[in-house]
């Protein structure tokens, strides 16, 4: 677990019932459908995962098109973290030079018995390796963004890469610094964060 930076925030929200515990948590991967219930298309490039429509349609659009463009940039100050050859091989391949993100949302992590950061440790280490959400990294250069709304609780999980360019100050600053973007809209919060995610790692 040494390659994991876990941080949370406390965030003001009305109280919600019934959770999903990971285990039942949709894949991202293999039930994109399940992840997407407005009744749309699901989007092609998704990074997302709202099975409880914590936010809007609307605004689940401009989140995920925000997280995809953090991992698809081709923006010169972008530079591929991984090896000499799988950066070669996207460059050559025209494929992605960006840094994966995925946003986690659910009402409620119907898991007991645990301190509230390590609950959402747990279920963010267990998304990520057995439910997909880690799919999209090539050498540990993702970052997972759970929000559990009734527990009032954010939590970012970044590989080794990631870490790299994002230090620890740095991420309780940016969590300290979106507490008053999540109300009166959880989306704003959300988009505060993903901005500030986006600034660090393009830079």
């Amino acid at each position: 677990m040494s390659w994991l930076r876990k941080a949370a925030l406390l965030i003001a929200a009305a109280a919600i019932v019934q959770g999903i515990r990971k285990e039942n948590y949709p894949s991202i991967r293999d039930d994109p459908q399940e992840c997407w219930k407005y009744g749309e298309k699901v989007p092609t490039n998704l990074h997302i995962c709202d099975p409880d429509k914590i936010v809007s349609s609307s605004q689940a659009k401009e989140l995920n098109d925000l997280a995809a463009e953090i991992s698809t940039s081709t923006s010169a100050d972008s530079q591929c973290p991984c090896s000499q050859y799988v950066c070669l091989v996207e460059k050559l391949g025209g494929r992605r030079r960006g840094y994966p993100v995925t946003l986690v949302l659910l009402k409620d992590m119907e898991e007991g018995g645990q301190e509230l950061v390590a609950k959402a440790g747990n279920y963010s280490v267990y998304l990520r390796n057995e439910k997909g959400y880690g799919s999209m990294a090539r050498c540990q250069d993702d970052t997972l963004v759970l929000l559990s709304f009734s527990d009032k609780v954010v939590y970012i999980l970044t590989g080794n890469m990631a870490m790299a360019k994002i230090s620890n100050d740095e991420v309780m600053t940016i969590i300290d610094d979106s507490r008053s973007s999540f109300n009166p809209e959880i989306a704003e919060g959300l988009k505060f964060i993903l901005q500030r995610i986006r600034n660090e790692l393009m830079e």
